[in-house]
């Protein structure tokens, strides 16, 4: 039984390694490869899950591990490591990357534990051009101003989403001193009813671990689960969390089932 336990993690971390390269994330899958050879090797990282299963459990077991290699070398606790990021203004080197990393596990033991332990929390905020698409339709059709909700919002940046800068081939929409200018790839991605008066009256959202971008350590937290090569993505993120700063809002912690049905209650002449 232990190890087949044993077996399914490894498994684990490698198969999210072979998501991460699907993904755009080179690095980040050749890191959680050589993390699953290292666990089935015995080494540091075998080590790590050994004496706390409690990070054994959970899903996404290599999606936490990579996180927490990420964390540390952002916040300059692991700076070997840091250096082979580009994240953090490092090179590409996935071998020396990896020899880092190894490191970091064996000599900061206890909080790479810790910081695995931890729930992932991805706030992607390229997500926002389609959802622009539909509230723009939504909203040129009842030509009433909108109450915006999102349960399971993390940070709640898509919540913002009106205070972004939205472009495409031959259109664009929003305030244009926003820090956050997301670019439609697609050719034929234009919008419909881009013209729509889109006022957003009231917005709220809820997670079972809210995160405040008004909180350092909770900036730094989201930070984290971006892939380290991903720099469009890590400068997106970043962007996002600058222009959601002119709009302030507390994420509520929540079930999304029970606060959805408490909030979504009709109120005569908004959406």
């Amino acid at each position: 039984m232990v190890r087949a336990q044993r077996h399914a993690v490894d498994e684990r971390i490698e198969r999210q390694g072979g998501f991460c390269a699907a993904m755009g994330s080179q690095l980040g899958g050749a890191l959680l490869r050589a993390a699953a050879n290292d666990y089935r090797a015995g080494g540091p990282v075998r080590a790590l899950f050994d004496a706390h299963p409690e990070i054994e459990a959970p899903p996404r077991a290599g999606i936490r591990l990579l996180a927490a290699l990420h964390a540390c070398a952002l916040d300059g606790s692991a700076p070997d490591l840091a250096a082979h990021l580009p994240s953090c203004g490092g090179d590409v080197d996935a071998d020396a990357a990896w020899t880092a990393a190894r490191a970091c596990v064996d000599l900061q033991h206890a909080r790479v534990a810790a910081l695995c332990a931890r729930t992932p929390q991805t706030n992607e905020v390229a997500r926002a051009v389609p959802l622009l698409g539909g509230l723009l339709l939504a909203a040129s059709r009842a030509k009433l101003p909108v109450r915006l909700f999102e349960p399971g919002a993390s940070a709640g940046l898509n919540t913002r989403l009106d205070t972004y800068r939205f472009e495409g081939d031959g259109w664009s929409w929003g305030n244009a001193s926003s820090p956050l200018v997301l670019r439609n790839r697609e050719r034929s991605g234009r919008p419909p009813a881009l013209d729509a008066p889109l006022c957003v009256v009231e917005r709220a959202a809820c997670d079972l671990h809210p995160l405040d971008i008004a909180s350092a350590s909770d900036k730094d937290y989201l930070r984290s689960f971006v892939w380290p090569d991903q720099v469009e993505r890590f400068e997106r993120l970043d962007g996002a969390i600058a222009a959601a700063a002119r709009t302030p809002m507390a994420v509520e912690e929540a079930d999304a089932i029970a606060w959805t049905a408490e909030r979504f209650r009709p109120k005569p002449g908004t959406l």
